[in-house]
């Protein structure tokens, strides 16, 4: 039994667990320390899953999480009667977080890229390198894209949850969606396209053509293919002096 100071009644945990989030809210804000504890377990995995994939840190995306209830207790204690969705609300806090670290990351001079582990994921994602790449793929998507897929994913959100969260219209939730996929796809695509086929086009391709997304894609990942497009471009700036022939000056008037 949990005491709801509000009322001076004892009420069950278990029907905590089954209330609403409407009614934990109600009751949070009255003083219960037992709903809020019911919202942090109701929500807590869901929003620490979208913290460590938005981060790539389990360590930061716990971090995150912390600041997120702090910061929705204090506010709830203050927040009076004003209408309030618990779940997107919480991912809001979360989120805005998670934004937080990422531009200190950018801020700091010479900060290493944060390679996504799979502490704490399924154990089939350390035995499949398929899932690790799929990892790293979505750890590299521009941060909307990633919020979007994850919320989508993970939280089991509908899109005017996620444009609450992102703070955007429903229609962009579904172009960021469909950006975030198609993108996984692509990355997909370039790293299954065999070596031979990229360096076939690499040794003919020129200019703009060299910028083709899948070829981009896949030199990103391809020791290989990379070290070939350098050998080239060396070739190309070599040939560009071996080859050209100065003419003779008698050479116009024998033509002519």
């Amino acid at each position: 039994f949990t005491e709801e100071p509000e009322r001076g009644l004892r009420v069950p945990a278990r029907l905590l667990r089954l209330a609403s989030d409407e009614r934990l809210v109600e009751r949070a804000r009255g003083g219960s320390e037992a709903a809020f504890e019911a919202i942090f377990d109701r929500h807590h995995r869901g929003i620490l899953a979208f913290c460590r994939h938005m981060l790539g840190s389990v360590d930061e995306a716990e971090d995150a999480v912390q600041h997120t209830f702090l910061a929705a207790y204090r506010e709830l204690a203050r927040a009076g009667d004003r209408p309030l969705h618990l779940r997107p609300w919480l991912y809001t806090i979360a989120r805005n977080r998670c934004i937080t670290v990422l531009r200190g990351r950018r801020r700091e001079a010479g900060a290493a890229v944060v390679e996504p582990s799979t502490e704490h994921l399924a154990a089939e994602v350390d035995r499949r390198n398929d899932l690790r790449d799929l990892l790293r793929d979505v750890a590299g998507l521009p941060e909307e894209q990633r919020a979007a897929l994850v919320l989508s994913e993970l939280g089991d959100m509908g899109h005017d949850e996620i444009a609450a969260v992102l703070g955007c219209r429903r229609e962009k939730v579904k172009a960021l969606v469909f950006q975030a996929r198609s993108s996984l796809i692509a990355s997909r695509t370039a790293r299954e396209t065999p070596c031979e086929e990229i360096r076939e086009q690499i040794a003919t391709l020129r200019g703009g053509s060299l910028r083709r997304t899948e070829l981009r894609r896949h030199l990103r990942e391809c020791p290989g293919c990379c070290e070939f497009r350098d050998q080239v471009r060396a070739q190309r700036r070599d040939l560009a002096l071996v080859l050209p022939v100065a003419p003779t000056v008698g050479l116009k008037a024998a033509v002519l």
